[in-house]
Order: structure tokens, then C-alpha cells, then sequence
């Protein structure tokens, strides 16, 4: 794994100026985070795996912080992700159930659709081995195959496979003092999905617990409260609470601005207040929003991103109608 690499996710999860910080101590040639265990060599299949598995701990844990500039930055140890999970016999569970996560999560960011395909049937086949099986694992595999369903629009198999992974959730959660993160990311998807099926009062009852969730979990699940926040103003807006909307909308935009500035979040804040302000005829106003949401995204995510279809789509709604 390269220097470049490991200075990236210390400073991806801790936040500090690596510039004036000594890291060998910690990852150099005989760093301490590299030892390995019980003075085995390092070039045991198993304590190399064990290696990449703890530097794997501090990758992203939601979706929203795979950010195209942290994208580029990350491929390299990807490669050492997928290389490690290749040879998965010197892997214990939780480690591969780690490594599993992380590149579900990369594959769904990068839109590797044939890579995940892949390690969707990786992942069905560790669980029919009764020896492998494990729930946190059948949870994280209901959860990311749930995602797929809801890229394609497949809303109602997305909405049985969340609830699955969420029952699971459910049931590890009360052998374990906190809650995963993907818990809350379970719920805020889940919302997202009963409001797509056009069911407010469920989307309601699932954001609020994702929410609740993510102000016990501050400050690292600042960007996902942002989320929640976000996804509770269009359930507002879909009810047709618009005066409610447009409160938690500014809300977001005030608390958060610091976070979502350079994040392609902020274009999802954008395309809400374009919704809003159609759905109340202000159609100008609507306007000026979706075109800052597709700027901002062209900006953050590149002029090809599949993000751009909502704002787009709104905008294109507006000129039938101006």
C-alpha cells in the first residue's frame, strides 16, 4: 500500500495538516499500525490481510462522503481491497465482512455495475456457507443490494430488501452498545424510498429515526444529518407543507454551509428549493435553483454525473411550462 495512500485516510478520517505530522511512527516500514500480530512476518498471507483490513477501518462509511476528488485518491488502495478479498481464505469474518462493505460502497460511487454484480454473488455465496454466515454480513448484503434496486427505480423490491437489512440491524443492535453506521443509513435510505412510493408517513417516521441517530453520532455523521435533514424538507414539500419545507431547507443551508460548500450534497439542497418554489408557481425562482444545482454538480462531479438527471428534469419540466 503506498505512503500517499495511507496519509490520504489518516487525514480522510482524523482532518489534520499531514504536512506537519511525522507518520512513521505509525505506518513507516516498522510502523506501529503495521505490526504485526504476535511477531509474525509480515508476509503471511493472514498478517498482510490483517493489515489492509485495519487501514480498510477508515475509508468512508457513507456514500455521500465519496466525493469525486476522494475517489481518484482512494483507487490505489482499492486495488489492495479487492486483491486482499481475492484471497479470502486468510480473512477472518469480520475483516471480510469489512472489506465486503467498503467496496460495495466504492462500486456503488463509481457506478462499477459489473463489479458489483460480482461481489453481490461473492457475498451470496459466503452466505450460504454455514460456517461463513454471519447476520451483520446478510444485513450489509440486503442493505447495498437494496441501493441497487433504487438506482434502477426498482422501489418496492428496494423498500423489502432495506427492511430486511433493518430487521437484522435491529436484532445485532441489541448485543452492542452502539449502533453501526449503517444503521442510519439503512433508515435515510429507506425514507428516500418510501417517498419515492409516494408514502409520506412512513418516509416521515424513517427520517426522523435516521435523524435522531445521526445528532447522537456527531460529529462524524455531520454530512448524513445534512442528508436526513434534506430528505425531511421534501417529505414536508411532498405533503405540501411548503412554509415547513422551505424553514428546514434554510435550516440546512445555514448550519451546514461550511460542509456542503464544495459537496455535491449541496446540489440536492438546490434541486429541493427548485421542487419547492415550482410547486408554489414561482417558477423564476425555481428556475435559478435547478440551474445552480446542475452547476454545482458539474463542478463537483463532472458534466456525465447521473446526479444531474433530477435538477435536469426539473428544469426541463419549467421550460414546458414558461
Amino acid at each position: 500500500m503506498q505512503y500517499s495512500s495511507k496519509t490520504f485516510l489518516v487525514n480522510l478520517k482524523y482532518n489534520f495538516d499531514q504536512s506537519q505530522k511525522n507518520l512513521d511512527w505509525l505506518f513507516g516500514s516498522a510502523g506501529k499500525w503495521e505490526q504485526p500480530p504476535h511477531n509474525s512476518p509480515l508476509i503471511n498471507p493472514a498478517s498482510v490481510a490483517r493489515v489492509v483490513s485495519k487501514w480498510s477501518q477508515l475509508l468512508p462509511k457513507n456514500l455521500l462522503d465519496y466525493t469525486p476528488s476522494r475517489i481518484q485518491e482512494l483507487e490505489a488502495f482499492i486495488l489492495d481491497l479487492e486483491s486482499t478479498l481475492e484471497f479470502s481464505g486468510s480473512l477472518v469474518n469480520p475483516d471480510r465482512i469489512l472489506i465486503i462493505e467498503n467496496l460495495s460502497r466504492y462500486y456503488l460511487a463509481t457506478e462499477a455495475h459489473v463489479k458489483f454484480t460480482n461481489l453481490l454473488k461473492q457475498t451470496e455465496q459466503i452466505l450460504s456457507d454455514e460456517s461463513l454466515n454471519d447476520s451483520s454480513l446478510k444485513a450489509s448484503y440486503h442493505h447495498y443490494l437494496a441501493i441497487d434496486f433504487a438506482q434502477k427505480k426498482q422501489y418496492a423490491l428496494a423498500k423489502d430488501s432495506f427492511e430486511q437489512s433493518l430487521r437484522l440491524q435491529v436484532e445485532n443492535c441489541q448485543n452492542i452498545p452502539t449502533p453501526h453506521p449503517l444503521l442510519r443509513d439503512t433508515l435515510h435510505n429507506l425514507s428516500c424510498v418510501e417517498l419515492s412510493l409516494g408514502n409520506t408517513t412512513a418516509a416521515e417516521v424513517r427520517t426522523r429515526q435516521a435523524i435522531a441517530l445521526h445528532r447522537n453520532q456527531l460529529p462524524q455523521a455531520a454530512i448524513g444529518l445534512a442528508n436526513s435533514l434534506i430528505t425531511l424538507g421534501h417529505v414536508r414539500s411532498q405533503q405540501g407543507r411548503f412554509t415547513e419545507a422551505e424553514a428546514i431547507y434554510h435550516q440546512v443551508q445555514i448550519r451546514f454551509n461550511c460542509i456542503l460548500t464544495n459537496h455535491p450534497l449541496l446540489a440536492h439542497l438546490k434541486t429541493g428549493y427548485g421542487h419547492l418554489y415550482a410547486k408554489l408557481g414561482q417558477y423564476e425562482r425555481a428556475k435559478m435553483y435547478y440551474l445552480e444545482a446542475i452547476a454545482h454538480l458539474q463542478v463537483t462531479c463532472g458534466i456525465n454525473s447521473p446526479l444531474l438527471s433530477t435538477p435536469a428534469g426539473g428544469l426541463a419540466a419549467l421550460d414546458n411550462i414558461l
